[in-house]
């Protein structure tokens, strides 16, 4: 169903470097951008439902009629639009199969689910961003083995506190000692003199 083409609409979302997808209450893919077609290929998706779309690795008897799909994020970020029209925003894992390649890797997303209306229906617009690069970017830290500081891309050493506070927005910090740190500073006890 080409329910967009044409329009300022369709122009906006073709040129979505995210994977924009629409789907019906039953999962089925009724719209889907140019990264998604990337992503899907140029076959036929409209009216198959997005495990299946997505080579997930619980659709082997049908996208949502595993016992897995319960605890699918997707499925359960659309569930949720349905229900109630808020906006459902999460960071989530999705296992995609390499059919292939015989092979499955673990895909981070973020996760964007909206209500949308469209030739009188309810449906779900789906955003799905990889943010693989970014996940492994922030998982390799240069951090010195002695003092603790990270190296930031500046190649400037900085606290721990500081390039957390730096990178990733709302982190606050709170002090504290571990137990084998307090018994150092505080042997039997007692706070150290201060001369």
């Amino acid at each position: 169903m080409k329910i967009m083409e044409g329009t300022v609409a369709a122009k906006v979302c073709a040129a979505m470097p995210v994977w924009l997808l629409i789907a019906d209450k039953d999962m089925r893919i009724i719209y889907r951008n140019k990264a998604a077609i990337n992503l899907l290929g140029r076959g036929k998706v409209y009216k198959t439902r997005l495990g299946e779309a997505l080579n997930c690795i619980n659709s082997t008897e049908g996208c949502g009629l595993s016992h897995e799909c319960g605890h699918c994020p997707v499925r359960n970020s659309a569930k949720k639009v349905f229900k109630g029209g808020a906006v459902e925003r999460s960071r989530v894992t999705v296992s995609v199969a390499d059919k292939r390649m015989k092979t499955t890797r673990e895909v981070p997303m973020l996760l964007t689910a909206s209500p949308i209306k469209l030739l009188g229906k309810e449906l779900c617009l789906l955003a799905l961003e990889d943010i693989s690069e970014i996940t492994e970017l922030r998982a390799i830290l240069p951090i010195c083995a002695s003092c603790k500081k990270i190296r930031n891309g500046k190649d400037y050493w900085e606290r721990v506190e500081t390039y957390i506070h730096n990178h990733i927005a709302d982190v606050e910090f709170s002090n504290g000692l571990c137990p084998e740190c307090f018994s150092k500073a505080y042997k039997d006890g007692k706070p150290p003199e201060i001369n």
